[in-house]
């Protein structure tokens, strides 16, 4: 990244939210702009634990490599019954 130069800005066209089992999750992408590398495609994931929004999540995609990290959300350790 280092590479791609200064960052200057970014856009955030995209979006979804969805709620699976209780789990809520988002993902925003876009473009970073930054001075060297141009418009940078990139994607976030957020996850909702304890009520607060995490970042799952992200990945930075240009001509001359990818940067991501993170990853999914924790899992629920709590056990289920089928009264």
């Amino acid at each position: 990244m280092k590479g791609w130069g200064t960052f200057k800005d970014t856009t955030l066209p995209i979006g979804s939210k969805q709620s699976t089992n209780g789990k809520e999750e988002a993902y925003v992408a876009g473009a970073a702009t930054f001075s060297t590398a141009g418009g940078v495609p990139y994607i976030v994931g957020f996850a909702t634990e304890n009520g607060t929004p995490k970042i799952t999540g992200f990945l930075f995609s240009s001509n001359d490599g990818a940067v991501g990290g993170g990853m999914e959300p924790k899992q629920s350790h709590r056990s289920t019954s089928s009264d």
